[in-house]
């Protein structure tokens, strides 16, 4: 006897929904590249404006430079994280840590699970209350520093995790941001603001070279020698 196929639902902004319930929804929208479900709400991304893009290509080269200078690094341009509860995020640029060095992610499927240690989202809010909602659900997956670069406000913050709390970290005295969790990942806020791609590469590698990232990069080694000989 022949059966009439079910039709999926398809996702929308504000939804409230399971994880299971948002992901079966998702894979049957192929079209859809970006979704988000966050305390159970669905935050939908239709179009990605001009500056947006090219601001997540500047902020991934930044990052890619540092992950292959240390190792132990991995990272990711928009991929899928399953997080606790009914969270599924979407970060723009994410940097980990391997579980073998010390890191707190790992693999559900052929999804990231857990959190990675790093995260640059560069969005227009698709609503006023995203970034809180954004912003508390990696605090609670203990996502220690998260990056948001605000293309409308022409802006940048970052968030140190610090007591269950992110707080926010300031650049220093000369205009750079450095990371608390991954030693000599410097940032030129302007430069990446305005695109200027040799200024941003440039202050990086001064960080890749400094004595903290070394000391990081040895660090990480006696890490996975530990692992190794557990």
């Amino acid at each position: 006897m022949a059966t009439v196929e079910e039709r999926v639902p398809p996702l929308e902004a504000g939804q409230r929904l399971s994880r299971a319930e948002f992901l079966r929804r998702w894979e049957a929208m192929p079209d859809l590249k970006r979704a988000e479900l966050l305390g159970g709400v669905v935050y939908l991304f239709r179009r990605i404006p001009r500056v947006q893009g090219q601001l997540t290509m500047a902020a991934a080269g930044w990052l890619g430079v540092y992950r292959f200078d240390t190792p132990g690094c991995d990272g990711s341009l928009a991929g899928t994280w399953m997080m606790n509860g009914e969270n599924t995020s979407q970060p723009e640029n994410a940097l980990w840590l391997e579980p073998e060095y010390g890191g707190q992610s790992w693999m559900e499927g052929v999804y990231s699970a857990g959190a990675p240690e790093l995260t640059v989202d560069v969005t227009v809010a698709p609503c006023p209350t995203y970034w809180r909602e954004k912003l508390r659900v990696y605090a609670a997956n203990g996502v220690k520093e998260a990056v948001v670069v605000e293309p409308e406000a022409n802006e940048i913050r970052w968030h140190l995790l610090d007591g269950g709390q992110h707080r926010q970290l300031r650049a220093t005295s000369d205009g750079l941001f450095r990371s608390q969790v991954f030693p000599g990942l410097w940032l030129d806020g302007d430069a990446l603001l305005r695109g200027d791609g040799k200024c941003l590469l440039a202050v990086v590698a001064q960080g890749i070279g400094s004595e903290e990232h070394q000391r990081f990069v040895a660090e990480l080694a006696r890490r996975r020698g530990g692992a190794n000989g557990a």
